[in-house]
């Protein structure tokens, strides 16, 4: 059983200007915030930065919804933005967070209950994330879904203006740094910071 829970340097994705295909590969949507990693142990909780800085501005929601989940011990990766009128961030501004509903969409779950759960294929890891969130019950920790069409999906970010999708195989572990992970961004896109509002294609 870990006694501590170090910060994890994320996985990172490779830029491509097209997403693969096929049925090994799954997309998300590429939100436009601040890529953050969040842990529980026992009742502490801590938030992290993409570079490991502990982050300690407005968390006070996040805090909540983290000690909603029945676990021990746990740590996820997610992108943190700001949920109100659908505008994300792409710093960390405390002075923009404050009065506006904070949302962390979560793509990935490290590790649990003091198991470290990187070496899980992609599938194993979310369908246990999804099921913990369930249990949450709140509009602050978000499951990020996943989809199986990537020209669908990059249309529909494409309409929204948002940023892009990210590809990931199915059967892949947690890697730090750049991984296997593929970022597309798209075309149209000019960092104005769209939140999903509008339903995204099922599959």
């Amino acid at each position: 059983m870990l006694a501590t829970l170090p910060f994890i340097p994320p996985c990172l994705p490779r830029l491509r200007s097209r997403p693969p295909e096929g049925k090994d590969w799954l997309h998300e949507v590429k939100f436009d915030g601040c890529r953050v990693q969040l842990h529980k142990l026992a009742s502490k909780t801590t938030m992290y930065s993409r570079h490991g800085t502990e982050l300690t501005c407005c968390r006070a929601p996040i805090e909540a919804a983290l000690k909603l989940i029945p676990t021990k011990s746990v740590v996820l990766d997610g992108e943190l933005v700001v949920g109100s009128e659908g505008q994300t961030m792409t710093g960390l501004d405390a002075s923009r967070m404050l009065g506006h509903q904070l949302i962390v969409y979560c793509f990935d779950l490290l590790a649990l209950n003091g198991r470290d759960l990187r070496s899980l294929p992609l599938l194993a890891r979310k369908e246990k994330l999804a099921e913990l969130l369930g249990y949450t019950n709140c509009d602050v920790l978000c499951y990020s879904d996943l989809f199986t069409d990537p020209k669908r999906l990059l249309a529909a970010c494409e309409q929204d203006g948002g940023k892009g999708i990210v590809s990931k195989h199915v059967d892949s572990s947690y890697r730090s740094g750049r991984g296997n992970w593929i970022e597309v961004n798209c075309r149209a896109y000019t960092g104005s910071h769209a939140v999903y509002r509008r339903p995204l294609p099922s599959g």
